[in-house]
């Protein structure tokens, strides 16, 4: 489930990671490849485009995010409403 805090705390994550996408992409392939040096060839020899494809403004994610939480939010609310009318139904089946 995602709350309307996580998608603030991403969305904002995300806009002090733009201005550095370039270093943050190349940083993140650099920690990547120590950990898994076996992927380095899966990539070419320049990771710098790739890297910077992968930091790039994702508008869709980010609405897509506050979309999850609005969903979940309204699960609840139904789950919730369900939950209550099972116990009703509980209720008036005993008396």
């Amino acid at each position: 489930m995602i709350t309307e805090a996580q998608v603030a705390l991403v969305q904002s994550s995300f806009a002090h990671v733009l201005p550095i996408a370039d270093t943050a992409g190349e940083l993140l392939y650099g920690r990547i490849f120590t950990l898994a040096p076996e992927t380095r060839s899966l990539f070419d020899d320049d990771i710098a485009p790739q890297a910077s494809r992968d930091l790039e403004p994702r508008p869709t994610f980010l609405v897509g995010l506050v979309e999850a939480a609005r969903v979940d939010h309204g699960e609840q609310e139904v789950d919730a409403m369900r939950a209550g009318r099972d116990s009703l139904q509980a209720l008036v089946i005993c008396t």
